[in-house]
């Protein structure tokens, strides 16, 4: 008898499985977290978490075992979900009950540097948050709104010209009829890369997303920048949940995970060519780049880099106008879909220095402070979170403990924007319900502690401010511009999540308002 087949006995057979039961029972009656209700699998590998993560829907596997399983629950075997409304409040504190960032944030390093974004070290993102936040004060962003109208003067420019059959560039059909999100997207592209690269990519002007790219050796090379950005956070937001073998995983020859090292790489040689046109050609201008050139500069010690500065900018292209491209179109979707608020936003607009808005672009003083479209905001990022899923945080070495479950050190929690945004103990019944009136309703200023869609905490996104600026100029301009048809077969916003969670597309007929031009 051969080795190989004694052990293929059905002896042997019978004591492995003995084996592999007592290794199991052993870790089920050590696990401190055995108590903790969830799916089955997700108690034994972040595989159930991974499965969803890469099939694009895993705030919605989250947020339906939540409603099964109730408001504490175990997504992965050493993360546990609270989607409790105090969860918010706990997850991401303040102070020195900040909780640090997972390695999760690993999978969006560039080339192996950090970001404020990416960096778990709270020292490192002390300092890089120091370098950006005068240059996303209110008042700095308030003092950029020039940069973000001339680009959207090209946009109506461009807009304009499909309204009049003009079929201009890749998003757009016979008829007058515009994909909004891609439309968005050049929007977003060419105002934040003003402001990150002193220059519009000009995606407005040429109606696509195609941009030069530059290799090692100096080949000059085109990539559709939006699908790059999408491509890079749908891989990360799986292979990040395996931080263990993260950097392995990279070099393993499966063509998703490729596709996103590529995506890096691809966006990294975009901001460096953008970067080093701007630093090569000797132009000063007051804006986010220039900030950022001269913070790293005036570093202690000198150890900043140009490394740090592109990888700074590109997160200020990649997360700055991917949300507010997909946060513009859930908004637009929502407005034109109830139509009884669409009639009074743009009433309510109209009525707001008619002449001077209709002569030209709205300015931000105008619009800012009205109530309903601001209030139609709120509840379009509130319905349509970009990002839907728990953003994790890692427990320290005194625990954490909330809602009857304590989690030891080194374990994760996350509050699922998506579960607690929909959630009837805070927004009623009608928390499923498109409802603007409910921000400016007696209670609804207290309704933005429940807010999850730009973070929460000391690690909150840094761009809020420049998100509203941009949506409400966009918002306000469109609907005083244009009047939108929706088109017969859109009956809801198809959506897939990445890292961000993002419309597919949004189809609509689109024409001039009887307005003076």
């Amino acid at each position: 008898m051969s080795i190989t087949s004694s052990l293929v006995t059905p002896e042997a057979f019978v004591y492995a499985c003995g084996v592999g039961a007592l290794v199991l029972l052993w870790r089920w009656a050590t696990d401190p977290l055995r108590r903790v209700p969830g799916p089955f699998l997700a108690r034994w590998t972040p595989f159930w978490l991974m499965y969803y993560a890469r099939r694009g829907d895993r705030y919605l596997a989250v947020h339906e075992a939540h409603q099964k399983y109730g408001p504490v629950i175990r997504i992965a075997p050493w993360h546990i979900s609270f989607a409790s409304p105090d969860a918010p409040s706990r997850v991401y504190a303040q102070g020195s009950a900040a909780l640090d960032k997972s390695p999760f944030y690993r999978a969006f390093y560039v080339q192996g540097t950090e970001s404020l974004f990416s960096t778990q070290n709270r020292a490192l993102h002390s300092s890089k948050r120091r370098l950006l936040s005068q240059p996303f004060s209110y008042q700095s962003i308030r003092g950029f709104e020039s940069f973000m109208r001339e680009s959207l003067g090209r946009f109506v420019l461009r807009v304009d010209r499909i309204c009049s059959g003009d079929q201009f560039g890749d998003a757009v059909r016979v008829g007058g009829v515009m994909d909004a999100l891609l439309w968005f997207n050049y929007l977003a592209f060419d105002i934040m890369s003003d402001l990150a690269f002193g220059e519009p990519l000009g995606m407005v002007n040429k109606g696509s997303d195609v941009l030069p790219a530059e290799s090692k050796d100096g080949t000059i090379f085109e990539e559709h920048a939006a699908a790059l950005v999408d491509q890079r956070g749908r891989t990360a937001a799986v292979v990040g949940l395996a931080p263990i073998v993260e950097e392995y995983t990279k070099m393993l020859p499966i063509p998703f995970i490729t596709a996103g090292s590529k995506s890096t790489k691809s966006l990294s040689r975009i901001a460096t060519r953008c970067v080093k046109h701007r630093v090569e050609s000797g132009v000063t201008r007051d804006d986010m780049l220039e900030r950022l050139i001269e913070g790293v500069r005036e570093k202690e010690g000198g150890t900043g880099s140009q490394e740090e500065v592109v990888t700074e900018a590109m997160l200020l292209l990649t997360a700055g106008a991917d949300t507010t491209a997909n946060s513009l179109t859930a908004i637009l979707f929502y407005i034109l879909t109830h139509p009884d608020v669409h009639a009074k936003t743009v009433r309510l607009q109209s009525s707001i220095e008619l002449e001077t808005i209709t002569d030209s672009l709205p300015l931000h003083e105008q619009i800012k402070s009205l109530p309903y479209m601001n209030a139609t905001i709120e509840e379009g990022l509130r319905l349509f979170a970009t990002n839907a899923f728990g953003l994790p945080r890692v427990v320290g070495p005194e625990g954490f403990e909330m809602d009857g479950v304590s989690v030891p050190s080194g374990c994760e929690v996350s509050a699922p924007a998506y579960t607690i945004q929909r959630d009837p103990r805070i927004w009623g019944e009608d928390a499923e319900e498109y409802r603007p009136e409910r921000w400016i309703e007696e209670g609804g200023g207290g309704l933005k502690k429940h807010m999850l869609t730009f973070g929460s905490g000391p690690r909150a996104c840094i761009g809020k401010n420049l998100a509203y600026i941009q949506m409400q100029l966009a918002l306000a301009t469109v609907l005083l511009r244009y009047e939108f048809t929706m088109q017969p077969d859109v009956t809801e916003l198809r959506s897939v999540e990445g890292f961000m969670h993002r419309p597919l597309e949004l189809w609509l007929a689109v024409k001039r308002r009887g307005m003076k031009a």
